[in-house]
């Protein structure tokens, strides 16, 4: 199941996402997957150095949000409360 993703397990989670109707097919699974680790692994570097978890809102405003939507059904996640951002 993990062909043209690289053997990404995020690669075939987009797939099947993508497949379902659930996440936006302009996504290319295997990149986006690599984006989503990358991202993950920063904004827990920038949680640890800064000692809040404000780069970990951010980064999932962001993806839930913009990238993990289907095309012209709106937001993939309804958006709740936002949470309180610590001070820096």
């Amino acid at each position: 199941m993990t062909t043209g993703t690289g053997g990404l397990p995020f690669a075939t989670l987009i797939e099947a996402g993508q497949r379902a109707g659930e996440l936006s097919t302009n996504l290319k699974p295997a990149q986006a997957a690599r984006f989503l680790v990358n991202g993950l692994q920063g904004a827990l570097f920038r949680c640890k150095v800064d000692r809040t978890s404000a780069a970990l809102v951010d980064l999932e405003e962001i993806i839930f949000g913009l990238l993990l939507h289907p095309e012209g059904k709106g937001a993939a996640r309804k958006a709740g409360p936002r949470r309180a951002r610590p001070a820096r």
